[in-house]
């Protein structure tokens, strides 16, 4: 019979944090390797659109979730001279995909999420890495999963490392922006 894999999640953000639990569920060896000194949320607010709401709800967390937030019907978008260039209407989205659309406060979402990991799990104050060759999945700006061979040192082996942060790291430093899109119909 095969080995589990032992899975590094790098950074302790949303997305690093719900990759946690769902691997806890299932019973998958995993460790959560945050960067800064501290666990810590960024942002003020997020929206959580009906495919993330399934995802939460069939974790468990989804109840939790809804007592932290607010229903948003309409997402309004504005220049910077405050003139309204369009608006997207989120009410129907119940009727056909039986979620609503939640705002949530991102520290209340980042400490619930938090919250359902095991504190001896998460290693703050450490890039993660690996010492031997390892597959990386990292989201691309479409959407869609890719994966790259690395071969870096890190002070745990694990035999999978999965990363949001790798994805966007080589965009960043490059200094190039995603490329443009449109709220017009």
């Amino acid at each position: 019979m095969a080995k589990p894999p032992k899975v590094m999640i790098t950074g302790a953000g949303i997305g690093g944090l719900t990759l946690a639990i769902l691997l806890e569920r299932q019973g998958v060896d995993y460790e959560v390797f945050e960067q800064r000194a501290a666990v810590r949320s960024l942002g003020s607010a997020t929206g959580l659109m009906p495919n993330v709401l399934a995802l939460l709800e069939q974790i468990g967390l989804l109840a939790e979730l809804e007592d932290i937030s607010r229903v948003g019907l309409r997402l309004e978008v504005f220049q910077e001279s405050l003139e309204k260039i369009n608006s997207l209407e989120f009410e129907p989205y119940e009727s056909i995909c039986g979620y609503n659309t939640l705002v949530v406060p991102r520290p209340d979402l980042h400490q619930l999420l938090l919250s359902h990991v095991p504190a001896a799990k998460i290693h703050v104050g450490q890039k993660s890495s690996q010492s031997s060759r390892t597959t990386t999945a990292s989201p691309s700006m479409d959407g869609r999963m890719h994966t790259s061979a690395t071969g870096r040192s890190c002070p745990k082996q694990r035999s999978t490392l999965l990363s949001q942060e790798q994805g966007w790291w080589p965009l960043r430093r490059r200094g190039s922006k995603p490329r443009p899109w449109s709220l017009k119909p």
